[in-house]
């Protein structure tokens, strides 16, 4: 595992559990709340290389990833969960110095549970700047492709943070 002062990625394939919470505006009936999940994911990690711009780069195989939590407006979890064949994610260096900070990117297929309805092949991305591998408290993504209508629910993905 990396540490501030390392400023590494590791150097051998690994397996590391990466704690977050994903950040929803969920709304329904005209009504709004923010629901914070708890997620856990399990990525596996390849070993380091160089991409073709010459920077270091990580393959990472995410291989578990669930995320639940609370409405209070649907007295209900709504629940979100890898699912399929998951695509390419990477780890690359923003420097040739050093690894880190890195640019993150975690592509996942997923689906989402709420309002007694699932809703599956669901695609988007968490993308952002990360300071050590796994990813310490405070590193913060964006969500691509995150927005979803469930049963009358609408799911916006605001942020994700470790």
């Amino acid at each position: 595992m990396a540490t501030q002062e390392e400023q590494l990625f590791p150097e051998a394939a690994d397996d590391f559990t990466i704690r977050s919470k994903p950040i929803f505006l969920l709304t329904y009936n005209g009504d709004t709340e923010v629901v914070v999940l708890n997620a856990e994911m399990t990525v596996r990690t390849g070993a380091p290389q160089r991409n073709k711009r010459g920077k270091r780069e990580v393959d990472v195989e995410v291989a578990e990833w669930v995320a639940t939590g609370r409405s209070e407006l649907l007295n209900q979890d709504v629940s979100l969960r890898l699912e399929g064949d998951q695509p390419r994610s990477y780890v690359t260096a923003r420097t040739f110095e050093r690894d880190f900070p890195a640019n993150l990117r975690f592509r996942m297929n997923w689906a989402v549970e709420a309002a007694g309805e699932r809703i599956d092949a669901l695609e988007s991305q968490a993308v952002g700047t990360i300071h050590s591998f796994p990813p310490r408290p405070n590193d913060r993504f964006e969500m691509v492709g995150k927005d979803v209508q469930v049963a009358g629910v609408t799911l916006e993905g605001l942020m994700c943070a470790c």
